[in-house]
């Protein structure tokens, strides 16, 4: 994920007039980057983007941050395929997301927004906060037919962030998945609230090319000309929050927690 303006992301919110659910949330996304401190090679990547530096050093720094991404994109290997690198764990490991991944990122102490996701997985399961999952931002298109006034179809694109939603609800409640959690960006948020703040980070040029894509891609499936598409269709842009992965069951959930809470220990909020 490309930010801008980054210093501004991890202004401190104003709760006084917040909710209790967001302010819980807060204290869990602080909690995530206090358990799991790691360097971004994104975040690296923009702020060296935004420094004047000479060419000399600004071929360093890309050799630094290149070398962070590989060892990033070496741990997501080695968790997705722990056999291929002679990775051995027990039955209930295999089965559990996130085990070998969080051990790596406390070990090696890097990664990005996926990585920053997966360990806030593992403090609000460890907190009892089973009705959360990690999602990918994508940004969605509806095209809406003009006679019917029907949604006809509807394209997403990857606007390659990640991060947590859940319902703040503990134990055996459960609600809707109102509330983000970012520690990657630093906050958390009610969800549209957390919206607002992406339209601010994406320049107005990620929309477009975004949704000159997905139009691309309707007008190429139903075969139409530009003309015949504005006389047919009209359009919706938004923000969608998509699960990247298979859902994990409660007891999945229940297990991720216990595991963080015996082997980070420091888990409680």
């Amino acid at each position: 994920m490309k930010i801008f303006g980054i210093n501004n992301c991890y202004n401190s919110p104003l709760f006084g007039s917040r909710k209790k659910e967001i302010k819980e949330a807060d204290k869990l996304q602080r909690k995530t980057r206090a358990e799991f401190p790691m360097l971004s090679q994104t975040m690296a990547d923009d702020l060296y983007l935004s420094t004047k530096y000479t060419s000399k050093k600004r071929v360093k720094a890309e050799r630094i941050t290149d070398k962070m991404y590989q060892k990033i994109k070496l741990m997501r290997e080695m968790a997705d395929f722990p056999s291929y690198y002679k990775i051995n764990l027990s039955e209930e490991e295999k089965g559990i997301p996130y085990i070998l991944n969080l051990n790596m990122i406390r070990q090696l102490r890097l990664g990005n927004c996926k990585e920053n996701a997966m360990a806030a997985m593992a403090v609000l399961t460890a907190n009892g906060y089973f009705n959360s999952d990690r999602v990918e931002l994508m940004y969605k298109m509806d095209f809406i037919n003009k006679k019917t006034g029907e949604i006809e179809d509807r394209k997403l694109y990857p606007m390659d962030h990640s991060f947590v939603i859940t319902d703040m609800q503990k134990g055996n409640k459960k609600g809707e998945q109102n509330y983000v959690i970012d520690p990657w960006l630093g906050f958390a948020d009610g969800k549209e609230g957390a919206i607002a703040r992406f339209k601010e980070i994406y320049k107005k040029r990620d929309f477009f090319e975004a949704e000159s894509f997905m139009r691309n891609m309707f007008r190429c499936d139903k075969r139409l000309s530009r003309e015949e598409f504005e006389e047919q269709y009209e359009t919706r842009t938004g923000f969608y929050f998509q699960k990247t992965e298979p859902d994990m069951t409660r007891e999945q959930k229940e297990y991720l927690g216990l595991y963080a809470r015996e082997v980070f220990q420091n888990m409680s909020v």
